[in-house]
């Protein structure tokens, strides 16, 4: 059973990206920000309700926020740390001094290639598209792989990185 029985919790069950009713939630996502970060961060939630959380939480550039996507770095479940590294690279391009230490990236990026490679990634149709989701011939590369190189974007240099993953 989850967690956190609340009207926001609520509204992230049944409201999705692009629907009715996430202009609403996010418009209010700034006074949410404890909310959603409980609701990210706790492993009884449903993961729906996680992503839909960090999703939110991206468009607020707060310390609260960037803590809490940064934590989430670390969760089990894959879509999760995907999820969270998006958020929290939007956050880190909207205000710089948000930014997580480079080496604390670095080392997350090491600790995500040592974890057993997901072939597979379900997609929706309101995920936050990333930068690192194909080759340059068009071909869709790991999860893992995308995500060691969302993780290291956050740091910055994205259009560099990019021009490394084509080279791969």
């Amino acid at each position: 059973e989850a967690l956190l029985a609340t009207p926001l919790r609520s509204q992230l069950e049944t409201v999705s990206p692009n629907e009715a009713g996430w202009e609403e939630l996010a418009a209010s996502a700034p006074a949410l920000v404890g909310q959603l970060s409980d609701l990210l961060l706790s492993a009884r939630e449903p993961v729906e309700v996680r992503l839909r959380a960090a999703q939110l939480l991206g468009a607020v550039p707060t310390r609260r926020a960037a803590a809490a996507l940064d934590e989430a770095l670390q969760a089990p479940d894959l879509m999760i740390r995907r999820t969270a590294s998006l958020a929290l690279g939007a956050i880190c391009l909207a205000s710089p001094s948000l930014t997580p230490p480079k080496e604390r990236l670095t080392e997350l990026a090491k600790q995500e290639l040592m974890r057993p490679v997901g072939t597979s990634f379900p997609r929706r149709s309101y995920d936050r598209q990333s930068a690192f989701m194909y080759d340059a011939r068009g071909n869709e590369i790991s999860p893992t792989l995308e995500l060691v190189f969302n993780i290291l974007a956050i740091a910055g240099n994205a259009e560099e990185l990019q021009l490394a993953l084509h080279a791969i």
